[in-house]
């Protein structure tokens, strides 16, 4: 199990003079959450399940990212291009490290590093003079 179950759709921000739309409470259109909101929840999960760990990118982008969107109940949204999953900076920048993939040849493929949660708070940084 990657995440706590399913979520509701977060909300979204409304820009300042953007249209209002009235709808009556019982059909109301559904509001799916955005790739950035995707992305926030996969990598909460990742860190979760895999933190100090390289991953194959692809098997985020085919396994683990289908199975985070199917528990909390929430579409897929694209993986690739600049509107896609992957491109939001809540991942990490992916690098290229060679795999081998079932007794095939050594290849170069992209892999995530997972770090693990950061829990540091600063208070006050100060400027020492020497």
């Amino acid at each position: 199990m990657w995440v706590d179950g399913p979520k509701p759709f977060p909300l979204r921000e409304t820009k300042p003079g953007a249209t209002m739309q009235v709808w009556p409470v019982d059909a109301m259109p559904v509001k799916h959450p955005t790739a950035e909101q995707i992305a926030k929840e996969l990598y909460t999960a990742l860190q979760r399940n895999c933190a100090g760990h390289w991953l194959l990118a692809l098997s985020i982008e085919h396994v683990i990212f289908p199975a985070v969107c199917q528990e909390l109940k929430w579409p897929r949204r694209s993986w690739k291009g600049k509107d896609g999953v992957a491109a939001h900076p809540e991942l990490p920048a992916p690098e290229y490290k060679r795999a081998e993939i079932e007794g095939s040849k050594l290849r170069k493929l992209q892999h995530y590093f997972i770090p693990y949660p950061q829990s540091v708070t600063v208070a006050q940084l100060t400027r020492r003079t020497a």
